[in-house]
């Protein structure tokens, strides 16, 4: 059985210009707002920084956010 690179089993992020953002492998929302929302993963938060940030969709560690996206932060988690 081949192993699955270390990039399909951890935290994965698509931003599609400054007005959408897709990421994989969050599970846990820390803080949300229409100016922040941060969200927590295995190995790293991610902090979404912007404008009128919304939820477009969360399923399971899956979260889609739109809005006017400023600026976007990694830390690594502390567990």
């Amino acid at each position: 059985m081949k192993k699955m690179p270390d990039t399909l089993l951890g935290e994965f992020l698509e931003i599609r210009g400054n007005r959408y953002l897709a990421a994989d492998g969050y599970g846990k929302m820390l803080e949300y707002g229409s100016e922040k929302i941060v969200l927590e993963g295995k190995r790293l938060t991610l902090t979404v920084r912007g404008k009128r940030l919304k939820m477009h969709y969360m399923s399971g560690d899956r979260i889609g956010i739109d809005g006017i996206i400023r600026g976007v932060d990694y830390e690594p988690t502390h567990t």
